[in-house]
């Protein structure tokens, strides 16, 4: 893959995929980013680029399976080059997993900062990645990001309780862990994606939120139970289209 660069005040690149979908894996026309800062493009480790704004490092995640085995690694890439005019990525995320984790399923995440604050992201709008996967059949991806209404360990300044209940599993409860998120479908070719924060949704089943890109504490990449999967992720990216 080829890694962005020349993150000037405005950027022309080649969009692949549907923005926000990702099923549907056509060339698109260019588009112009008047702001792209990069998040994490996977060079050096599973940590987030160096910014004064976010410290985080991509962890995995899984169930609880017996004899379950899921790696998510920094790796180096074979030769995929995407775009001559862009300089090459030596390297990726690479997430796999033997398809025994049959609970919950996987997922690898990166907290924004170390000591859970929330990160201000309001002058973007919306998150762009390069995806792909080893083999068939095509993997579905949720790309989720945690904020103050779904993440675990927000605290209401006014009641000193945490907004959602991680005890709450009703249906239109307060429960946690229900992302503002959308699925993507890669498959054998690498593709970007762009994700627009105006076409995130919920799931419905925790607690009642509207989505607040002021207020957002992580970024996760969520597979269903019972999937063996091999995925690369590479050159997440914070983008303003205007």
């Amino acid at each position: 893959m080829r890694r962005l660069a020349n993150f000037g005040a405005a950027l022309s690149l080649l969009s692949l995929g549907s923005a926000g979908c990702g099923d549907n894996n056509e060339a698109g026309g260019v588009i112009t980013f008047a702001k792209f800062d990069m998040l994490a493009d996977f060079e050096g480790s599973l940590s987030l680029n160096m910014s004064d704004r976010w410290n985080g490092a991509f962890i995995p995640s899984a169930d609880k399976s017996d004899m379950a085995v899921q790696i998510v690694e920094q790796k180096e890439l074979p030769p995929a080059l995407i775009n001559p005019s862009l300089p090459e990525s030596k390297a990726a995320l690479h997430a796999t997993d033997d398809g025994k984790h049959t609970m919950w399923g996987t997922a690898w995440l990166a907290v924004f900062q170390s000591n859970k604050s929330a990160v201000d992201f309001s002058e973007y709008t919306g998150i762009t990645l390069w995806a792909r996967s080893d083999g068939l059949p095509v993997p579905t991806i949720k790309v989720a990001i945690a904020d103050w209404g779904s993440y675990s360990d927000t605290i209401d300044p006014n009641t000193k309780k945490a907004y959602c209940d991680m005890n709450d599993s009703t249906v239109g409860g307060r429960g946690c862990y229900d992302d503002y998120s959308l699925k993507i479908y890669p498959d054998g070719a690498w593709r970007r994606y762009d994700i627009p924060f105006s076409q995130l949704t919920t799931g419905g089943y925790g607690l009642l939120h509207a989505f607040d890109p002021k207020r957002l504490y992580a970024l996760k990449f969520a597979m269903l139970p019972a999937v063996a999967y091999s995925v690369w992720i590479d050159d997440i990216a914070l983008y303003r289209k205007q």
